[in-house]
């Protein structure tokens, strides 16, 4: 994978990944950007969709696929300063939680109930 990113993708590119699974494309960019000093950043989005019941994943204690994504990344990070100590590049990352649309929903549904609007006029 990394021989193909590096013919695509430049040393300063931005890669958005909808569906990244195991997260194999964030560890080869960070791979990538050890090997040629590049400092590309990437975005993996993955629905929190349940591993199946039997699969090697719930055997190793994964409910989620973005369970699996998030604990790929950490080990590819640590494991390219372990190898790599000279590297001063950025090998950290943010995970942002979507809530669930159901959850929201009946929290607005809650509130717009407790609001009284009877009280108020409307222009």
């Amino acid at each position: 994978m990394l021989k193909v990113l590096a013919q695509l993708v430049t040393k300063d590119e931005l890669v958005l990944d909808f569906f990244c699974g195991s997260a194999s494309m964030a560890q080869a960019l960070m791979e990538l950007n050890v090997e040629d000093g590049g400092k590309r950043k990437f975005i993996m989005v993955q629905l929190p969709e349940a591993c199946d019941e039997k699969s090697e994943a719930q055997k190793l204690g994964f409910e989620t696929i973005s369970e699996i994504s998030i604990n790929r990344i950490k080990r590819a990070g640590k494991l390219i300063c372990k190898q790599n100590p000279e590297y001063k590049g950025d090998t950290g990352f943010r995970i942002f939680k979507l809530e669930n649309y159901e959850d929201r929903k009946n929290l607005f549904l809650n509130i717009n109930n407790n609001l009284n609007l009877n009280n108020f006029e409307f222009a």
